[in-house]
């Protein structure tokens, strides 16, 4: 009975051995096909860039935004270029994280994908820029501070090369939606149209106003000008042309005179 036991627990821990065998291949397989199949909102892809932040070394050559080519490589410094399309965030992240430790006061880093959005038209300061992916349509407007007026965002649309995509961004700016949550993709373009100076109320008024000043300032200068001569004339200096030998300033005689006096104003 004695050999017995030892044959038995030799036995069990076969069977414990190969179970944590098992497992382990299991967890293994389910990593690698996670990896293969990751979601959509953990992955790289060609055409986004990857947000690198160092929170605690924030002079570190590796924060910034590095765009992933249409291959789908990212050139990112010190490890050159680096195969990521498709590739999910954690994976990336664990990667960078080990080949930046020894050049980092502290290897803690968050790596995340970002969008290349173009803002145009009315929105306080247009452009280019890199924006996270998981950030919100509020925070993606207050990336370029917002629209130059409120009323503004009525207007607001996306385009994607040619074609309006926009379904409802008021509603996901209202709701706080994150970017890919909105549908948003790389290279779209966020457009708020810049008002016609022509059209409206107050244009139309300027320019009644423009036209209004200047026959008001013709007639002015017109009826400066008819004061004038009456003023010119009003002081002009009379000579008096003696007529048939009689000046002018004379009373008439009593006698038959068939003579008359004229005025020249001269």
């Amino acid at each position: 009975m004695s050999d017995n036991c030892p044959r038995a627990a030799a036995s069990r821990w076969t069977q414990w051995r190969v179970l944590g065998a098992v497992c382990l291949f299991l967890a293994t397989a389910a990593l690698a096909a996670a990896d293969k199949n990751p979601s959509q909102r953990d992955v790289f892809r060609a055409g986004d860039g990857i947000m690198i932040t160092v929170p605690l070394d924030t002079d570190a050559v590796i924060n910034g935004t590095f765009p992933i080519d249409s291959a789908g490589y990212a050139d990112l410094p010190v490890m050159g270029r680096v195969y990521v399309n498709n590739k999910s965030v954690k994976l990336i992240e664990d990667f960078v994280s080990k080949e930046m430790a020894q050049y980092l006061r502290d290897p803690h880093l968050s790596v995340r994908p970002a969008y290349r959005l173009t803002f145009l038209g009315n929105w306080q300061r247009p452009g280019m820029h890199w924006v996270d992916a998981e950030a919100s349509v509020w925070e993606a407007a207050k990336v370029v501070g917002g629209p130059v007026n409120a009323i503004d965002l009525d207007d607001w649309y996306i385009m994607r090369g040619y074609h309006d995509v926009s379904s409802d961004i008021l509603a996901d700016f209202a709701r706080g939606s994150s970017l890919r949550e909105a549908g948003v993709r790389s290279g779209d373009i966020f457009v708020i149209p810049i008002p016609d100076p022509t059209v409206g109320f107050w244009p139309r008024f300027k320019e009644v106003l423009t036209v209004t000043a200047q026959l008001a300032g013709t007639a002015a200068a017109l009826a400066t000008v008819y004061v004038t001569y009456l003023i010119y004339e009003s002081t002009r200096p009379i000579h008096s042309v003696t007529v048939c030998g009689v000046p002018a300033n004379t009373a008439p005689s009593t006698t038959t005179n068939t003579c008359s006096t004229t005025t020249n104003n001269q």
